[in-house]
């Protein structure tokens, strides 16, 4: 913001020199009128007023780059405002994720305690690639009870594997 406002002053300065520059051509093309020659056959007055057209067009190009330095500027504001969105969005679905995965864990050692109060015996799993896609063994076989009533249950690592 403070290169803004140096940016308008600068534009403000630049139109009013513009002003003074165009008022002292117009007193030097009034006197070049009565006569005066310049080096080269041309008057005073053309010379002055080939002067004010270069000043005047090399102020327009400085303004025309303030312009488009001031465009530029906010877009790299916007870009950098939307970096820092998506990185707070990321640490937002990285908290949620890791909020998931407790649940996840909690509920899986609930189903464990239910299932040792029962008296069932846990057998991990040996492959989390086994036969039936995911299922335990006992399933995956075909039966509910599996061999001597043992159920496996999977394992969050299994899982993200």
């Amino acid at each position: 913001s403070e290169e803004a406002s140096r940016c308008s002053s600068t534009e403000l300065n630049a139109n009013s020199e513009r002003e003074s520059w165009s008022q002292v051509f117009a007193m030097y093309a009034a006197q070049a009128g009565r006569g005066v020659a310049a080096p080269g056959g041309r008057g005073v007055g053309d010379v002055l007023e080939q002067i004010k057209s270069e000043f005047t067009q090399v102020a327009d190009e400085s303004n025309a780059c303030l312009r488009q330095r001031d465009e530029y500027q906010h877009k790299w504001e916007a870009q950098k405002q939307e970096i820092s969105q998506m990185q707070q969005m990321i640490k937002d679905f990285g908290a949620r994720s890791r909020a998931i995965e407790l649940t996840y864990e909690e509920e899986v050692q609930w189903l464990r305690r239910q299932i040792e109060e029962k008296g069932v015996p846990l057998k991990p799993r040996k492959d989390p690639s086994s036969a039936g896609g995911g299922l335990p063994p006992s399933f995956a076989a075909g039966g509910a009870g599996g061999a001597a009533g043992t159920i496996t249950l999977p394992s969050f690592a299994s899982l993200n594997g």
